[in-house]
């Protein structure tokens, strides 16, 4: 299929055409330099692709068969020849990893000049995807709550790691919500490892979550705060459905233009709304010294809501 990004400008509304496509059925720009992905049927290696769960002008992710193991797996493709290398680092690191709220990988391997990384499929949607369903409106306190500890937990488990572990592209888009209401976290396009990192460009970020550290052209100086700033945007966008102002920008103006989240939902308790802010506060130090100590935080109100986590379920065993 020919997707209407074109690889040059990143212009296009991002409908799927068919391959003998030469404009967009839905925008009318032509497709001379539009992404070409994978169809449904293809197979890469011993992978049978049977959908496009999402893409971008540097990647895509599908959801496909694994014919050996005879189990859904989702294959992230990476399309720049000169990130392989990377792109092994990142596994290199992501199989070791063992947490509830985060899916499990299998492999990396390189097929015609790209890069393809196979993990769990996990099933649900995105809080993207539940933010986009009622536009503009806060989330329940207990639900984001639940969803917040959840993953204060994981964030915690990461940054205990030896070497520890960033993730550095928090954001509602690369948290899955399961069936269950279990959230995993996904989508280490951004990891850092220790001092090394696995992509140091600052195009992968989204402007909203993303801590002003990681605006510098080489990404240098990110921390577990980091992490923190970024979980914190992204819950402010769950607890008030407001997308938080990008930090370069509150970095531009006279005051700082960010309100707190209690502004745009009244109802949210004073505790959470304060935590948030300094959570989300510009300079890095100005921050919380741990997740585990945001997390502390948000539970502290003994007046407060009750929230009762989901159980994993049992993962079954893989087969060899």
């Amino acid at each position: 299929m020919r997707i209407c990004i074109d690889l040059r400008t990143g212009s296009g509304c991002g409908a799927a055409n068919p391959n003998t496509a030469r404009v967009c059925g839905t925008c009318g720009q032509p497709l001379k330099y539009a992404l070409e992905l994978h169809d449904p049927g293809d197979s890469i290696g011993h992978y049978r692709v049977r959908s496009l769960i999402g893409c971008g002008s540097f990647g895509a992710v599908y959801a496909a068969e694994d014919t050996r193991q005879q189990r859904q797996v989702a294959l992230k493709e990476s399309f720049e020849s000169a990130s392989i290398q990377a792109f092994r680092g990142e596994f290199a690191v992501l199989k070791t990893l063992e947490h509830d709220h985060l899916p499990r990988y299998y492999e990396m391997f390189e097929a015609d000049g790209n890069g393809y990384l196979v993990m769990e499929l996990i099933p649900g949607q995105s809080l993207e995807d539940v933010l986009n369903q009622q536009p503009n409106q806060p989330l329940a306190e207990t639900q984001v709550l639940g969803y917040a500890l959840q993953l204060c937990n994981v964030l915690t488990y990461l940054h205990s790691r030896q070497p520890m572990v960033l993730h550095r592209d928090i954001k509602p888009a690369n948290i899955r919500l399961t069936p269950s209401g279990l959230v995993k976290l996904v989508d280490f396009g951004l990891l850092k490892q220790g001092t090394a990192t696995t992509r140091s460009s600052r195009r992968g970020l989204t402007a909203a979550y993303a801590p002003l550290e990681q605006w510098g052209s080489t990404n240098q100086g990110t921390t577990p705060q980091s992490d923190l700033y970024s979980l914190a945007a992204s819950l402010y966008h769950l607890f008030t459905g407001q997308l938080p102002i990008p930090v370069n920008e509150r970095v531009a103006a006279n005051s700082d233009p960010l309100k707190p989240a209690q502004q745009h939902n009244r109802k949210l308790s004073a505790h959470i709304s304060a935590a948030l802010m300094q959570a989300m506060a510009i300079k890095p130090e100005a921050r919380y010294a741990s997740v585990a100590a945001f997390q502390q935080v948000l539970v502290s109100n003994p007046a407060g809501p009750t929230v009762q986590l989901p159980q994993p379920q049992p993962t079954p065993a893989c087969k060899t």
